[in-house]
C-alpha cells in the first residue's frame, strides 16, 4: 500500500464510478430505486452494524482457534503493508466504501434479483469477497463474513447507508492498524 496506489484506486473509482452513476441515473435509477430515504439515525445503525460484524467475526475466530488449535497461523498472515499519508487514506476511506455498497448491493443485488434473492446476494457476497483476493487469505474472511452481514442487513432494511456507513468504520479501522504496524516497525 503507498501513496501512489491509493491515488490510482481512487482514479479508478471516479474513472469508472462517474461515468457509470451517469448512464445508470440516464436509464432511471434513482436512490429510492435502490434504497430508503437518508436518515440521521443510520449513522447510528451503521455503528451497530460494524460492532455487530466484530462480534461476528471474533466469535468465528474464537470457534476456529478452538476447533483447529493447531492451525498454523502464518497462512493467515495478512498480504498488505506499506506506507501512506493521511489525505489519499481518508479520500480511500470515504470513496471505497460509497462505490462498493452502490456496486454489490444498490447495483447488482438489484439487478439480480429477478433472477431469485438467493442468487443475487450470493453473487455480491462472492464478488465482494474474491476482489480482495490480492490480499492473501486472510483478507478473504473479513469480506467474507461483511458480505453476508452487509448482504443481509441491506436485504432485510433496504438501507445502503448504514452499510456504507460501517464499511466506512471498518476501512478507517484497516488502513490505522495498517499505518501503526507500519511505524511499530
Amino acid at each position: 500500500m503507498s501513496d501512489r496506489r491509493l491515488w490510482i484506486a481512487i482514479g479508478e473509482i471516479l474513472v469508472l464510478g462517474l461515468p457509470l452513476a451517469a448512464f445508470l441515473r440516464h436509464r432511471g435509477w434513482t436512490w429510492a430505486r435502490i434504497s430508503e430515504p437518508v436518515r440521521p439515525r443510520d449513522l447510528l445503525r451503521g455503528l451497530g452494524l460494524w460492532l455487530s460484524a466484530v462480534l461476528v467475526f471474533f466469535g468465528l475466530s474464537l470457534a476456529g482457534r478452538v476447533a483447529w488449535p493447531h492451525a498454523p497461523l502464518a497462512i493467515f498472515k495478512l498480504q498488505v503493508s506499506g506506507t501512506f499519508s493521511l489525505p489519499p487514506m481518508l479520500l480511500a476511506v470515504v470513496l471505497d466504501p460509497i462505490a462498493e455498497e452502490l456496486l454489490w448491493l444498490g447495483y447488482l443485488v438489484n439487478v439480480l434479483r429477478p433472477r431469485g434473492l438467493w442468487l443475487a446476494a450470493a453473487i455480491s457476497i462472492l464478488l465482494r469477497t474474491l476482489v480482495h483476493a490480492y490480499q492473501g487469505l486472510a483478507a478473504l474472511v473479513g469480506p467474507l463474513i461483511l458480505g453476508v452481514l452487509f448482504t443481509r442487513y441491506y436485504l432485510r432494511s433496504r438501507r445502503l447507508v448504514p452499510v456504507m456507513v460501517a464499511h466506512t468504520i471498518q476501512d478507517l479501522l484497516a488502513f490505522t492498524v495498517l499505518l501503526w504496524s507500519h511505524r511499530a516497525a
